[in-house]
């Protein structure tokens, strides 16, 4: 019997990326047993450090001297809409009109490279972000923009997964995320390089 194989991951990993590098690691190492995990980029890290995760698929950058890391996938952002939005009508939404609005969020801490990312982009656009909701599940966010709440940014994976939404391209250069495959420096075991 093979070994069990702990991954963490998030939504663009999840939609893009996972399921053909599962089914590649089940024809190479078919005795290998993956158990998955679904959590924001900085439990999987801390998980990846002590070691209750394997490998994890998280939003970058990393940087730990204690951690290997490679980018697998640039994931877009765009912005996420109630239907009948003003901005709807938009074919591309840029950051300055975003910051005319109320904005949902996730927590900083679950993802502190995305969160300085995007708020660094909207400064050198002269935008302030109006982060008035922040949330601790992803799924919050589409329903708080369903709500009329606010609108937000997202990943185009998760807006993927908001049916009856509008998702809008951002204007201007690309913002983008980069997806980072993370795992421990050192020995590295077959499943993982696989």
């Amino acid at each position: 019997m093979g070994r069990t194989l702990q991954v963490g991951f998030t939504c663009p990993a999840a939609r893009r990326l996972l399921p053909g590098a599962l089914r590649t690691l089940r024809s190479r190492h078919p005795a290998t047993d993956v158990e998955l995990h679904d959590l924001w980029s900085a439990q999987q890290v801390a998980a990846v450090l002590s070691g209750e995760l394997d490998v994890a698929f998280v939003l970058g950058p990393v940087r730990d001297e204690r951690l290997q890391t490679r980018t697998v996938l640039r994931e877009p952002l765009v912005a996420l809409l109630p239907n009948g939005h003003r901005l709807a009508a938009q074919r591309r939404v840029s950051l300055t009109a975003l910051a005319t609005e109320p904005l949902v969020f996730f927590q900083r801490e679950l993802s502190p490279a995305l969160h300085s990312q995007v708020h660094s982009r909207a400064r050198g656009e002269g935008a302030s972000l109006d982060m008035r909701h922040h949330v601790s599940h992803p799924s919050a966010i589409a329903l708080l923009v369903a709500a009329g709440h606010a609108v937000a940014l997202t990943t185009a994976a998760r807006a993927a997964l908001a049916p009856g939404l509008v998702t809008r391209s951002l204007a201007g250069p690309g913002l983008a995320v980069d997806v980072v495959m993370v795992w421990r420096a050192g020995p590295v075991s077959r499943p993982v390089r696989a």
